[in-house]
């Protein structure tokens, strides 16, 4: 079974689409709270944190399941129907070397490298791929493959 997802969003966050898309996903109930925040329904099969992010990425989601979940699709068809559902670019993380190595996914479902750096003033797309409408100044360059562990 998944655990969770952690995911970066692009852009506002609006918690309603977010709590609905994630029931849709998982067919559960989900409870959105603060990180730091006590005051939350952790009963619910889904939980997911959301901390404001400053930079090129808006937020990031901590997104845990409990074992009552028993539907949980690969991160790459989540990322996917989350873009969608959003209609944004959610960045995440496939492996965790080098720091720097992303995925970005647009609402349309196109998926592409990205070198996001963590910077004293935030997240910031150094790179992507490919172009993405969302982000017009992000710069595009060859980005070589990463390794798989």
């Amino acid at each position: 079974m998944n655990d969770g997802y952690i995911f970066y969003l692009v852009g506002a966050l609006n918690r309603e689409v977010l709590a609905a898309a994630l029931t849709d996903l998982t067919e559960s109930e989900v409870d959105i709270g603060d990180d730091g925040q006590d005051d939350r329904n952790w009963a619910a099969p889904v939980s997911c944190t959301v901390t404001p992010l400053i930079g090129d990425l808006s937020w990031h989601l901590d997104i845990y399941f409990t074992d009552a979940v028993v539907k949980t699709p690969p991160t790459t068809v989540a990322v996917a129907f989350l873009a969608a559902r959003l209609k944004t670019v959610v960045a995440y993380k496939e492996i965790p070397l080098p720091p720097s190595a992303f995925w970005l996914v647009d609402p349309h479902g196109a998926r592409t490298r990205a070198r996001i750096y963590e910077e004293d003033d935030g997240y910031q797309i150094d790179a992507v791929e490919r172009p993405i409408a969302a982000l017009p100044l992000a710069p595009v360059a060859v980005i070589e493959p990463w390794l798989r562990s």
